[in-house]
């Protein structure tokens, strides 16, 4: 599916397929996966019978730091869009190659770094309000794992994962993982 699906690859900053899913972007017709994830999800908690969702690596928070992936024509399309941020004519439009997918890249961490942040937030905010009305719709829970075993400030700043958001969302159990 995800072969189908290449427009939902996670690209490193330097525009290079990092061989995994980002679960915020778009599909090809435009519809956000998140909303094609949620109604899926649905479908198999029923026909398998399963009490509930349990979000991991990948689906929890980015598999790469956010400072090293994504940005993504898509991803950037909907930074500028929700957080109402203009970019300089050059970073705007559509990045073409590995040197202007980098130049973006550093341009946006070195002057916009605390709204990327805020940005990756709000979206793993959404996605998760999405997941877990649909989950609850169906009577079930959404357990949620800790952003790669890190604390909160850490999980804010290399994940943009804000765990206060994701409870607000309507999680019903982190799962902290801690590194013995």
């Amino acid at each position: 599916w995800c072969d189908g699906h290449p427009e939902l690859m996670e690209f490193t900053r330097d525009g290079v397929a990092g061989h995994c899913l980002n679960p915020l972007k778009h599909l090809a017709d435009g519809r956000l996966y998140e909303d094609v994830f949620a109604e899926q999800l649905t479908v198999v908690l029923r026909d398998y019978g399963f009490d509930g969702y349990h979000a991991a690596d990948g689906f929890s928070s980015p598999r790469q730091p956010i400072w090293m992936a994504d940005f993504s024509d898509d991803m950037v399309g909907q930074f500028v869009a929700l957080m109402g941020v203009t970019l300089p004519a050059r970073y705007a439009g559509p990045a073409t190659g590995t040197a202007a997918t980098t130049a973006r890249a550093d341009y946006l961490w070195n002057h916009h770094r605390q709204l990327w942040c805020e940005f990756y937030a709000r979206r793993f905010e959404q996605f998760f309000a999405k997941v877990c009305r649909a989950v609850h719709a169906v009577g079930g829970q959404v357990c949620y794992n800790n952003a790669w075993t890190r604390d909160p400030f850490e999980a804010y700043y290399r994940y943009g994962v804000d765990y206060h958001r994701i409870a607000r969302a309507g999680v019903d159990r982190f799962l902290v993982e801690t590194v013995g």
